[in-house]
Order: structure tokens, then C-alpha cells, then sequence
């Protein structure tokens, strides 16, 4: 973190060394404090002159006002006050010229830090230094004191830095007499702005260093640019968090033009980028970072030749795309543009920084905008980068293999992007990596331990998987070592089962562990509990791991473990007092909670152990966890009442005991969780009324206390002391008496429930004033809490938890409510159910519900609409499902009347205009397909290629189909010595190819590829004898047998003699699988395989082997040729043809792709599979399969059978 640190603020040195004409005053600060050839006494042990008695004496009352509790100034005794700490004289005279008392541990939080400061008062005694040129006091503690008057006075000052010393109180103006001052560092939160703005800045001409960062300038914000442009000297400004808010676009004329530091980050800046900026061509480092800055990136950024370090990043409205000018930037070494709008791609950018001689570029940071594209290969030319950002965009595509040569890299995010494919084993060459993080993409594919070989540097590995569509597999040998010591590792919805992985009993360096949802299944190994570990999460939730969970497991302060959704049992594990988070819901744990929780684990502040079989009472303990937040313990087999220990927990947010069979009355106590907002109690047995202590849980908004016995009224207090409540179910219950009107002041309820309880009277007309059922909410307006809620709708019971915001309810069935309907409900317009059944309800006096007749529509959502209470009061209704038939003397369906038919009109109007609004989107959609397809070229390519493709596969299928069709009787298997079996003849003239399957993939490793591989095995002759082998599974199919599969790292290597082949072609990310059978009467191989990349084959090639190139027929080439030994495999022979015999060629059928022409010149090239020779009394047939001829964008190839 130090080193990043380090590239976001640059020392002064380095800056100073690439602009030395205008850094050598500060780099010689030193030197010109004290003018000409000074020497300090302090490291001068040949001085010519004692410290003048004045300055001593003046020194040493300094000394008494000031606190030192750490004894820093313990060296200020004797007659020569040039020899002590901190003390500087000029040698000749003896004069005081610096003093240096800032605190010596700046960086440390506390601790030394604290125990070094100095404090108490300063001294006016000062003024007696009166050639003091140099003043440091920072980081020390004056505890608001102001800064001391006086200092204006010291005029030979050249250094005052007062930072980060808690002075208090305004600037003095009378600092504006400093005209010598070159260094002024005010750098403090607690400084409050001069009331008279920045007016005493002006005086100080000859300033160079400016910092007054944390300090409220909102008052001088109109002009103080326009002050800043007085100091023509200024090379260094640092303003950050000043409050200001104008930011002027231009300067008529610019002062400060040998700026090369700037700093205005974490402003209110609400403007574009200023034009005046670009004038400052000798910046080095600018800092705009956390304002409310807008637009694109100018090309003006090229002026920046020496520009260093660039930190736009947090401006949320910069947008555009990110111009190629950037890759100008030779020099540039931190480029900082996260948590903006950028758009586009990033290709040309890192071709310019390609484009330097030498790319200084060390930290890019392009994180959460919205980039798009594939990170092009020449990322890889980024030599010297050691931080790179890209998480949270939109970029597509795999990581480039080029990434394998930023040999500093040290820390890569490529975080919640659409990436997806095989992740490079190029990424395990990156020996400086610390810290890999490609968490939510969806990657696939196979990692091995090719992925980690060099990672020697490696603390922190991060890879999570977004799409559930695709696989990543660790495939990693249970005795690999690996060659990093992480600290951190999280591999969530990654495949590292079945097994736990053994390679991480090397890693006892871990502190977070997160392993969820991973396919690991069967116990937890005993050297993971026996691991030296001082973790700070442990996460393996979501996987099938049982077994006993052992105490012995250290943590370290305030750590997370979640162990929920496996299927561990016995009783819950304790681990020491430093766990904060334990969640262990969804698992077999059983027995009684812990009578000691509270004293074992007295910092819990999150604790869900619900869904399991825990019984007995709850433990009076767990009153003593006081910093407790969450509290989950639904669904268990709990008993007994609830205990009286709420007071002592001041912080419960959540309090969920749901699904128990607890007794007895709510608690009083409860009402003292003033901060509580989820109370869940439903489905218990608890009875009485409800204590009138809980109206002080004002902030409530989910009260879910159904399905209990509760009696009495419904409080009013409830309306009046809960205004932010969502979610009100009282359901279930015994509540009697009225509903009180004061409920209508819950403005943001969305969830009513009071059915199946005794309530009576009228239904309140001011339901009409609920404005939560009037607007949708958002998932932000409910806490995403993941209670669940019953509810009926339609007649059924459905059950909501993480989708609750969505659902509007009003629910007061099964009461004996009475009265007329209130007009008031039919502006809730986005309520989605409303239930008053079972009451004693009068009419609704609204003309568009009482006019309400005709058929009752079917289809669509009316197929639900099945309850025929519904529809109880509107007579003039008929049609499924009530038992009112529909009927007219003139055979129509009977329409309503009245305001229907005005409706019916309406809609006639709006006819004409539906018809060009329709004729208009299709003469747009239409021209702009095609349009775009006339004017760009590409896309119109592109487009074609899509259409021959999808042609190709179509015409491919068929006649696979075909082929698949013909019965092929394979009693006998087949022999290529020139002896053919009649009973075979026939079927082989029918159909030379055998069989080609689509659907075999027994290279996934998946449930989905292994059911439709065994499918596929299942529908072939019953007649073959063999056995089947599923490629990294110990899975066999009794009904055949298959021998010698042998699937490597890549295509098949070999492949034996067969009856039948079925073969899978290549997919993109999949190699070539088959299933093949040896016959049970005849030995010697009939089928093999070629297997060398990139072969080429030319026509010289093929003379060699006295072929005859004859012709195209219909893009098929046809070759005349005799069989060949091939030279890839010199211990198999191939089997001769008996061309003598047949007195026929043989034919090779290639596959046909659109790039091949009438002339051969174009090379063949590709993987080939030689499926087989079938010999007939006519013809001799063999077959390759192959890929990637002829074919520089690899597209699909065709395949062509001849007969």
C-alpha cells in the first residue's frame, strides 16, 4: 500500500529532477534559508561563534510554555543552544536561524505519535530570534489554540509549516508581512477560513509551496483563483478539501505559469475543464480528483509533456471516450480516471503509449466507467506497470495472453466486467504479482497449476464467477505446492470439489478464506482446524461439507464466519471471544443454544443460526451480547417465553425469532431497541395484547407479528409512533375491535395484512391517504433484509423474501368488517392485491365497478382469476368460472353500458394514429437495419458471413440426420486387408458415414454434457460389445463398452481400432470427443488419428505422394491419391487399399470453406481426424475431419460427405 501510496504522491525529488530549472529552489530549500554558503552549526562540529545569550534565554521560556510528554526537548540545558535538538545557528554568528520541532512519527495514528506531540502555549520569547528563517511545529497537538499573532513578525521567515498541529481559530492577516516567506504548509481540518477571505495571500510574492489543504475557503471561493494568480513564484499548490465551488473556465491573464504541482482535488468544482489549465505546460503532477467536473477529456491534455501523475478520477460526469492524446504522454507514470462516465475503448489509448520509446507508465486505474471492447495485446507493452484498474466497466472478451509479459505488475482488478472464456495461463509468468483479483466475470474453462507457477509474490487471489451458465474448474493435483504464501483468497463459485482443496494446507499465512458455493462436499480435512490461522473470514457457505464443526479454530478480532447452507450437525460450534459475524443457518445443527454464548462471544454482532433443529429455551446469556446488530434464530424447534434482557442491547437492528413454538407475551423490554427496524415474530405461539413499550421502536419498518394468539384492539399507537413502517401483518391472530384510523398516517406502508382475525367496524375511508400503495418503490427503500412474508393472492398462499419492494398488499379478509366499500381504495393505484373477502361488506358506489358485464375475458393473467368470488356483486357478468351462462337473441355477447361505450370511442380515435405510429417504426426499423448495412461495409460482411454460417450448420445437420437415419447393421465388424463380408456390404453402400453426434461432449464435465452423453451412448446398436469411458468421471453405462480413450491436455492423442464412430466437432473452447468400439471378432486397426496443429498441405506436398489434383466440385475438394504411411505416426501403418482389386480411386473429402478458391496455392491447414476406411466392391471411401482450413479468422467449417 506504501508503494501505491507512493505513486499518488511523488516526492519532490523525483519531480524536482524532471523540471530542474523550475524545482531547484525547493530542491536547495536549505540552502537559501539561511543565504550564501551557510553552514548550521547542528552538524558543524568546527563552529566559530556560541548562541547569543538573548536567543537562549528567549529559547528557554519557549521551552517552559510548551508540554512535552515524551522529553524531546530534554537536551535544552547548557550554555550553547546551537548543540540542541532540534536547534540550528548560523556558525559565524551565533544567530538562531531554524527550528525544527515537528514530530518525528508523523505517519504513525497513535501511539508514538500521541506521546511525542508537543502542546501548551508559544511563546511570544520568539520574537528575540530575529534572524529565524525556518519555523516547523507540524503534527504536533495545540488543541485549537490559535495560531499566535506574533509569527507575522518574524520577518526573515522562509519556512512556516504549521500543519497538521490542531490550531484553531482564524489565519492572522498580519502573516501577509512574510514577503520572504517560500514555503507556507497550513494543511489542517481544524483551521477555520479568514473572514476576510484571502486577501493576506497577495503579500506573500515570493512564495513557491502553498498548501492549505483542510482548510474552509468557502467564503473566498468567488476569487480565490484570481488571489492565487498574484504569486508569479508559485511552483507548487495544494488546495484539496477546501470547500470551494467556482472554478473560473478562463484567466484573461495567467500568472503562475511555472506551476508544476497541482492539487484541487475533493472540491465542489461543477464546471468543464478550464481552458487556462492547458497553459501550464510544465505541470508534473495534477490532482482534480472527487469533484463534480463534466464533459469529455480535451486533446489539449497533450500540452502535459512532463505531466507525471493525472488523477480525474471521482467526477462521476467526465465522460466520453478516452482520447488517443493520452498516449502522448510519454512520461505520464500514474493515470487515475476511475468512478467517472468514460466510454469507448481503450485500443487506441494503449497504442499511443505503445507508440513511446519508453512507456514510464506505472499505475492505470480506468476503474468503474463504462469501457467497452477486448483489452487489446498491446497492454503487454506496458512494461513498467505495476498497478492496473479496470474493474466495473463493460469490457468483453478473454485476457489478452500478452499479459503475461508485464513483469512488474503487482496488483491486477479486472472486477464486475463481461469478460469471459479461459483465463491465459500466461498470467502465471507475472512473478512480482501481489494481488489478483478477476472477481464477477464468466470465465470457464480449466484452471491448472500452469495458472500459478511463477506467482511467487502472490498475498491475495480473487476469482468469482457471475454467470451460472458456465464452469470454472481447479483442476490441481492434491500434492501440488504452491509457490506463494496468500493471505487472502477467494474462489467463490468456483468448482474445487469434490474434494476440500489440499493445496491450501501449505497457506498458513491465511486470514480471509472464502470458499462459498465451491462444490466442495464431505468432511472438513483436521489439518484445516490445525492450521497456525489468525482469520478474519472464514466463508464456505453454500457447499455440501458435513460432519462435526470443531472449536478449535482461531480467529483473529472481530471476524466473519459464515458456515450456512451445508449440512453440518451436532451441536452449534463456540470459538473464541474474537468473533463478530457467525452465520450458520441452513444446516443440521441440533440441541440447545449454548447457555454460555454471551460469555464465550461477548462481541457478536451478527448471529443467524436459524433453519436448523436447535431446541429448548432461548439462553438468558445471550442478553449479555451487547454489541449484537442482527438477530436470527427462525426456524428452529425453540420453546419457552422470550427472556426479558432487551435493554442491554442497545444496537439490535434486526430481531427475527420467526417459525418457533415460543409462549408467553412480547416482552416489555422490547421497546427499548430504540434503533430496531425488523421485528419478526410470526408463526409462534405468543399471546396477549401488545405492550405499549414498543411504540418507542419509532424507526420500525417491517412489524411481522402473525400467526400467533395475540387478542385485543389493534393499537392506535402504531399509526402514530411508527411512521417509517413498510410492512404492518398482524394476520392470524385474535385482534378484535375497530381499525384505527391512525394507521392512515403511515405514509410509506405497502404491506397491510390484517386478515383471518376478529376485527369489526367500518374500513377507514382514509385508506385512501396510504401513498405507499400509490407509487412503486425501489429496491432502496426497503432494507435488504431477507425476511419472508406470507401472503394469499388469488387464492393462494405465496411466500416473498428478497423481492418484498416489489410486491403492494392490502389484505383485510376474513373479519367481520361492514359497511359500504370506500371510494377512497380506487386511488391506490399501484396496489397490486386487495383481499376483503369473508366480511360483511356493502356495495362500492363507484360506476365504473358497478357497471362491470359482458363474458369474463380468458387467457393471459385471467387464467388465475379462477375464484369466482371475485366477481360477487357484478350481475351482469357471466362465463367461466361462474355458473352464469352467456346468451343473446342475437347470438353477440352482452356489452355494458353507459361510460363503456364513450371508452369504446376513445379507443376508435386512437386507431388511426396506432396504424402510423406502426407504419412509421417499421419504415425506421427497416432502413435502419438495412441502411446500416448498405453504408458500413463491415457490418454488412458481417452480416453475411452470419447468414452462410447459419446455412452451413443447417445443411450440416441434415445431412448428419440423413446419415444418422440410414440402419447400419454391425453384427460384424469390418476388416481392411481386401476381404469384404457380404453382410456388411449393403449397409456400407447405403451410407458410407457411419455416424456424426452434435450433442457427445465428453470433454465438460457437467451433469448437463454427461446425460446427454450417455443419451447418445444409449440409442446405439444394442449388438456392439465394448465399454464406455466418461473422460474424468468414475462413471460406467453397463449396455457397452468402450476401450482406449485417452484424452490429454488438448485433441485425442490416439485412437484404436473401431465398429462405430460417433463424433463430437470442435466448439469453441472444447476439443474434439468421440465414442468408438472395437469389434469382437477380427483384431488389426481399421481408424486413425491425425493429430499435429498447423499442418500444411500444399500442392507440392501432395505430389509427393503422387496425388492427382483434379477438380472443385461445388466447393468440395476431391483428390486422387494413394493411401500413405503419414510421418506423424511412424509406429502405426496405414492399411493399403485394394485399388488393385476395385480398380477405383480412393476419395478425400475435405471440408469446404468460402475462402478456398479453384487454385490450390492456399495453403490447407488445421487438425485432422482421419474417422475411417470402409471398403465396398465399388469404392473405397475414407473420411477426414478437420478444422481451421484455409481459414485466418477460424470461422466454421462445412461439413461434405461423397458417397
Amino acid at each position: 500500500m506504501e508503494e501505491k501510496l507512493s505513486l499518488l504522491h511523488f516526492d519532490h525529488n523525483i519531480i524536482m529532477c524532471n523540471v530542474i530549472t523550475q524545482f531547484l529552489s525547493l530542491l536547495l530549500l536549505s540552502g537559501f534559508l539561511s543565504q550564501g554558503t551557510i553552514k548550521l552549526s547542528s552538524c558543524d562540529a568546527n563552529q566559530n561563534m556560541n548562541c547569543l545569550e538573548v536567543e537562549k534565554e528567549g529559547l528557554l521560556k519557549f521551552k517552559q510554555g510548551l508540554t512535552d510528554p515524551s522529553g524531546r526537548l530534554s537536551s535544552w540545558v547548557g550554555e550553547d543552544c546551537c548543540k540542541w535538538r532540534g536547534v540550528s545557528c548560523y556558525n559565524r554568528t551565533g544567530r538562531v536561524i531554524k527550528l525544527k520541532l515537528g514530530n518525528p512519527f508523523p505517519n504513525s495514528l497513535e501511539g508514538d505519535r500521541t506521546a511525542s506531540e508537543l502542546g501548551g502555549e508559544i511563546n511570544p520569547s520568539l520574537l528575540s530570534l530575529k534572524y529565524l528563517n525556518y519555523l516547523d511545529l507540524s503534527k504536533n497537538n495545540f488543541e485549537g489554540m490559535e495560531i499566535p499573532k506574533f509569527i507575522g513578525s518574524l520577518r526573515k521567515l522562509r519556512y512556516l509549516n504549521l500543519s497538521g498541529a490542531s490550531f484553531g481559530g482564524i489565519i492572522p492577516p498580519n502573516i501577509a508581512n512574510l514577503s520572504n516567506l517560500h514555503y507556507l504548509d497550513l494543511n489542517a481540518y481544524s483551521i477555520e477560513p479568514n473572514k476576510n477571505g484571502l486577501e493576506w495571500l497577495s503579500g506573500l510574492s515570493s512564495l513557491k509551496y502553498l498548501n492549505l489543504g483542510g482548510i474552509d475557503l468557502s467564503k473566498a471561493a468567488a476569487y480565490w483563483l484570481q488571489t492565487v494568480n498574484t504569486l508569479p513564484s508559485l511552483l507548487e499548490l495544494h488546495m484539496p478539501n477546501c470547500q470551494l465551488s467556482n472554478l473560473s473556465l478562463s484567466l484573461p491573464f495567467l500568472n503562475f505559469t511555472s506551476l508544476s504541482i497541482l492539487d484541487l482535488s475533493n472540491n465542489g468544482f461543477d464546471s468543464t475543464i478550464p481552458h487556462w489549465l492547458f497553459n501550464l505546460s510544465s505541470l508534473v503532477y495534477l490532482d482534480l480528483n472527487s469533484n463534480n467536473l463534466q464533459g469529455g477529456l480535451p486533446d489539449a491534455f497533450q500540452n502535459f509533456t512532463s505531466l507525471q501523475l493525472l488523477d480525474l478520477s471521482k467526477n462521476s460526469n467526465i465522460e466520453g471516450e478516452l482520447p488517443r492524446t493520452l498516449g502522448n504522454l510519454c512520461y505520464l507514470r500514474t493515470l487515475i480516471l476511475s468512478v467517472n462516465k468514460l466510454s469507448g475503448e481503450i485500443a487506441e489509448f494503449l497504442d499511443g503509449l505503445s507508440a513511446c520509446s519508453y512507456s514510464t507508465l506505472e499505475n492505470l486505474d480506468l476503474g468503474f466507467n463504462k469501457l467497452t471492447g477486448n483489452l487489446p495485446d498491446s497492454l503487454g507493452h506496458l512494461k513498467n506497470l505495476r498497478y492496473l484498474q479496470l474493474w466495473s466497466n463493460s469490457f468483453r472478451g478473454s485476457i489478452p495472453e500478452s499479459i503475461g509479459s508485464l513483469s512488474s505488475l503487482q496488483e491486477l482488478y479486472l472486477s464486475q466486467n463481461q469478460m469471459g472464456g479461459i483465463i491465459p495461463d500466461s498470467l502465471g509468468q507475472l512473478s512480482s504479482l501481489v494481488v489478483l483479483e478477476l472477481n464477477e466475470n464468466s470465465w470457464e474453462g480449466v484452471i491448472t497449476e500452469a495458472h500459478f507457477a511463477n506467482l511467487s509474490s502472490l498475498k491475495q487471489l480473487s476469482i468469482t464467477k457471475s454467470s451460472p451458465n458456465v464452469s470454472l474448474v481447479f483442476n490441481i493435483s492434491s500434492d501440488w505446492a504452491p509457490p506463494f504464501k496468500l493471505t487472502y483468497i477467494n474462489l467463490r463459485s468456483c468448482q474445487l470439489g469434490p474434494k476440500f482443496p489440499t493445496w491450501l494446507r501449505t497457506q498458513n499465512e491465511l486470514t480471509t478464506i472464502v470458499l462459498n458455493n465451491a462444490g466442495i462436499s464431505g468432511t472438513i480435512p483436521d489439518w484445516l482446524w490445525k492450521l497456525d490461522l489468525q482469520l478474519s473470514e472464514l466463508d464456505i457457505a453454500y457447499n455440501q461439507l458435513s460432519g462435526r464443526v470443531p472449536n478449535s479454530l482461531v480467529f483473529s478480532y472481530l471476524a466473519n464466519v459464515d458456515l450456512s447452507s451445508n449440512l453440518f450437525d451436532g451441536p452449534l460450534p463456540l470459538w473464541s471471544s474474537n468473533v463478530s459475524t457467525l452465520y450458520l443457518r441452513g444446516n443440521l445443527f441440533s440441541g440447545p443454544i449454548p447457555q454460555n454464548i454471551g460469555q464465550v462471544m461477548p462481541i457478536l454482532t451478527d448471529l443467524d443460526i436459524s433453519w436448523n433443529s436447535l431446541n429448548g429455551s432461548i439462553p438468558l446469556s445471550m442478553g449479555d451480547l451487547q454489541a449484537l446488530i442482527t438477530l436470527v434464530i427462525s426456524n428452529n424447534n425453540l420453546s419457552g417465553e422470550i427472556p426479558q434482557f432487551w435493554n442491554k442491547m442497545p444496537s439490535l437492528y434486526i430481531v427475527d425469532m420467526s417459525n418457533n413454538s415460543l409462549s408467553g407475551t412480547i416482552p416489555r423490554s422490547l421497546g427499548s431497541l430504540t434503533a430496531l427496524r425488523f421485528l419478526v415474530l410470526s408463526n409462534n405461539n405468543l399471546s396477549g395484547e401488545l405492550p405499549s413499550q414498543l411504540q418507542n421502536c419509532s424507526v420500525l419498518e417491517s412489524l411481522d407479528l402473525g400467526d400467533n394468539k395475540f387478542s385485543g384492539n389493534i393499537p392506535s399507537w402504531i399509526g402514530e409512533s411508527m411512521p417509517s413502517l413498510l410492512i404492518l401483518a398482524l394476520q392470524s391472530n385474535f385482534f378484535s375491535g375497530n381499525i384505527p384510523s391512525e394507521i392512515c398516517a403511515l405514509s410509506a406502508l405497502h404491506i397491510l395484512d390484517l386478515s383471518h382475525n376478529h376485527v369489526s367496524g367500518f374500513i377507514p375511508p382514509c385508506f385512501g391517504n396510504l401513498s405507499g400503495f400509490k407509487s412503486e418503490l425501489s429496491d432502496d427503500d426497503l432494507e435488504r433484509y431477507e425476511g419472508r412474508l406470507k401472503l394469499v393472492a388469488k387464492g393462494r398462499a405465496l411466500e416473498y423474501y428478497s423481492t418484498l419492494y416489489l410486491v403492494n398488499s392490502l389484505d383485510l379478509s376474513n373479519n367481520s368488517l361492514s359497511g359500504e366499500i370506500p371510494i377512497e381504495l380506487t386511488s391506490l393505484l399501484k396496489l397490486g392485491t386487495l383481499n376483503l373477502s369473508s366480511n360483511n361488506l356493502g356495495e362500492i358506489y363507484q360506476k365504473r365497478l358497478e357497471t362491470c358485464s359482458g363474458k369474463i375475458p380468458t387467457g393471459n393473467q385471467f387464467q388465475t382469476l379462477i375464484d369466482p368470488s371475485i366477481y360477487q356483486g357484478n350481475l351482469a357478468l357471466c362465463g367461466f368460472p361462474l355458473t352464469t351462462e352467456c346468451h343473446d337473441n342475437n347470438g353477440t355477447i352482452p356489452t355494458g353500458k353507459g361510460e363503456d361505450n364513450d371508452d369504446e370511442d376513445g379507443d376508435d380515435s386512437e386507431l388511426p394514429w396506432f396504424f402510423v405510429s406502426m407504419g412509421l417504426g417499421f419504415i425506421i426499423g427497416f432502413w435502419g437495419v438495412c441502411g446500416t448495412l448498405i453504408i458500413k461495409t463491415s457490418w454488412r460482411y458481417a452480416y453475411f458471413r452470419f447468414v452462410e454460417k447459419m446455412k452451413d450448420r443447417l445443411l450440416l445437420a441434415v445431412a448428419l440426420n440423413v446419415a444418422r437415419a440410414q440402419e447400419v447393421n454391425l453384427h460384424r465388424p469390418i476388416i481392411l486387408d481386401g476381404v469384404t463380408t457380404s453382410s456388411t456390404t449393403a449397409a456400407f453402400q447405403i451410407s458410407p458415414l457411419i455416424a456424426v453426434d452434435w450433442s457427445v461432449k465428453c470433454i465438460e464435465i457437467d451433469k448437463e454434457a454427461k446425460l446427454s452423453f450417455e443419451k447418445t451412448v444409449g440409442g446405439l446398436p444394442k449388438s456392439i460389445d465394448g465399454t464406455i469411458r466418461w473422460h474424468h468421471a468414475d462413471t460406467s453405462i453397463p449396455t457397452i463398452r468402450v476401450s482406449f480413450i485417452e484424452l490429454e491436455q488438448g485433441p485425442l492423442s490416439w485412437l484404436v481400432g473401431s465398429g462405430v464412430v460417433v463424433v463430437d466437432p470442435p466448439r469453441k473452447g472444447l476439443d474434439p470427443s468421440l465414442v468408438f468400439f472395437k469389434g469382437q471378432e477380427r483384431n488389426g486397426p481399421w481408424i486413425y488419428v491425425q493429430r499435429k496443429p498447423r499442418f500444411r498441405l500444399k500442392a507440392k506436398h501432395l505430389q509427393k505422394r503422387e496425388p492427382l489434383l483434379q477438380h472443385f466440385n461445388k466447393g468440395v475438394l476431391l483428390a486422387k491419391f494413394h493411401a500413405v504411411q503419414l510421418p506423424l505416426w511412424p509406429d502405426r501403418q496405414m492399411v493399403p487399399p485394394p485399388s488393385s482389386t476395385t480398380g477405383k480411386p480412393l476419395h478425400v473429402v475435405f471440408l469446404r470453406t468460402s475462402t478456398m478458391r479453384a487454385s490450390f496455392s492456399t495453403p490447407l491447414w488445421g487438425n485432422y481426424l482421419w474417422l475411417g476406411m470402409m471398403h465396398a466392391p465399388q469404392q473405397l471411401n475414407f473420411f477426414i475431419h478437420g478444422s481451421g482450413f484455409a481459414s485466418k479468422k477460424g470461422r466454421p467449417l462445412r461439413c461434405s460427405i461423397i458417397s
